[in-house]
């Protein structure tokens, strides 16, 4: 389930921190803040279990702190939800390597929970640095990197250039169009954002 948020974020396929859009914090669960404290306490017990079972940085390991952040972010605390990143992301680049997918959601997450602590231009200038990474390794119409172009755009606009952002969304759209067809929930998210930075780049109220 994906949906269009009042602020033009994607929901559910672009759950928390997650890039691949299959396993994050679950947006599409509900149940709002009190539901996302319950399942990242639960999460948050079962990590100890973990790291002595399996080490603290093993992968499953790493994966459950990636889970935590993002449940912590969806709780509304993004500020402990990038700061828990901040932590795991050299962890990941030093055991699984800077291009492995698992660390590239860090870094996706990390972009995102910074943007949404109140930092609009610092989560965009960690996605513009993400971005080319995502097209050398996924490819340039893969749904990740698709998916990191619509927030970079989002974050520009909301660090302060709306132009900026009609435009790139501009770009965007027909990509999503041909690679995800007119109807899916990210294609009609990315119609939802041009038409609300397109409507403050020409001066009129926050949405068009």
């Amino acid at each position: 389930m994906v949906w269009v948020t009042s602020r033009g974020g994607e929901g559910g396929g672009d759950a928390g921190g997650d890039l691949d859009g299959t396993g994050g914090a679950g947006r599409q669960h509900g149940g709002g803040r009190c539901y996302h404290r319950r399942v990242g306490g639960s999460q948050a017990r079962v990590r100890p279990v973990r790291v002595r079972v399996l080490g603290p940085e093993h992968p499953d390991t790493l994966a459950i702190r990636q889970w935590i952040a993002d449940w912590t972010g969806e709780a509304r605390d993004p500020a402990a939800a990038r700061d828990q990143l901040a932590e795991l992301l050299p962890v990941r680049v030093r055991v699984l390597g800077p291009e492995h997918p698992d660390t590239l959601t860090a870094r996706y997450g990390l972009a995102r929970w910074i943007g949404e602590a109140g930092e609009p231009a610092a989560a965009q200038d960690q996605l513009a640095e993400l971005l080319p990474v995502l097209e050398h390794v996924f490819g340039p119409e893969d749904h990740r990197t698709l998916r990191a172009r619509y927030e970079l755009a989002r974050w520009i606009g909301e660090a302060g250039d709306p132009v900026a952002a009609r435009d790139q969304l501009a770009e965007l759209l027909p990509v999503r169009v041909r690679v995800l067809g007119p109807e899916h929930p990210h294609t009609l998210a990315t119609r939802y954002e041009l038409a609300r930075w397109s409507g403050r780049a020409d001066g009129g109220p926050g949405t068009a």
